[in-house]
């Protein structure tokens, strides 16, 4: 895929982390929700896994729809479904689990909750924060793996991702990671805005942005997506009703 790449700052390499950049995976911030696992989590193959019986790539890992299979290093995505919200939170159908990150992780002072509520009559993961410029701040994100135990996810044989969301007419990002990245700022962008009203947003994999790297988006290694309320002071406040890919 031909990449879209933005200019490199002058004075500033893709291997050091420029004002605004998220950098996930240090510490995270969640509220005290009680997780547990989907009532429907296939138990046997567990305990099959447990008892050595069963092979790890043998394991079909998402515990609500049978959405997964094994080819070569990847998980290869054979269902749209990223998330429904029919586990209870943090946990996805696919088997991983949503977090929350801000910029305190890098010694911002931005805030925010991630908590499950009912929001114009559909089940939500709810974002909400005030996001600061202090301290050289300024996001707030959730976050989730896109395949268990740290592997990655193949979705080449899709268009894009489309998510439901609801908020107050502020601007969000959408952010994409593969295994090719190596420094935690690096990822691949693009933005929507989340109306006062339930819509459905469509990305396409052609029109997100590399950011502080010059290696095309490939989508045979994806492994984490992010929403992230960044680059500017305000009340973040995003509802996010669904996750899934679309073509």
């Amino acid at each position: 895929m031909k990449e879209r790449g933005l200019a490199r700052k002058k004075g500033r390499s893709h291997n050091q982390p420029a004002k605004g950049d998220v950098i996930p995976g240090q510490v995270h911030r969640s509220t005290s929700v009680t997780s547990r696992e989907c009532k429907r989590l296939p138990l046997r193959r567990f305990i099959k896994l447990c008892a050595g019986e069963l092979n790890p790539r043998q394991l079909v890992v998402d515990p609500c729809v049978e959405s997964w299979e094994t080819q070569g290093t990847a998980m290869l995505i054979t269902s749209a479904i990223i998330d429904d919200l029919s586990c209870e939170l943090p946990l996805t159908v696919i088997g991983t689990s949503w977090q929350l990150f801000t910029d305190q992780v890098m010694g911002g002072v931005s805030d925010g909750t991630m908590v499950r509520e009912i929001i114009d009559g559909r089940p939500a993961i709810r974002m909400r924060g005030d996001v600061s410029l202090e301290n050289n701040g300024g996001f707030i994100q959730i976050s989730v793996d896109l395949a268990p135990e740290g592997d990655v996810a193949d979705v080449s044989g899709w268009q894009g991702i489309e998510l439901d969301v609801l908020g107050r007419g502020e601007e969000y990002s959408l952010r994409l990671r593969t295994s090719e990245l190596t420094r935690p700022w690096q990822s691949y962008r693009q933005s929507f805005i989340a109306t006062p009203k339930w819509q459905t947003v469509k990305l396409s994999f052609d029109r997100f942005e590399p950011h502080r790297t010059e290696i095309p988006l490939n989508l045979q290694s994806l492994r984490r997506l992010g929403l992230v309320a960044i680059g500017r002071a305000f009340a973040a406040d995003l509802a996010l009703g669904g996750l899934r890919l679309f073509g």
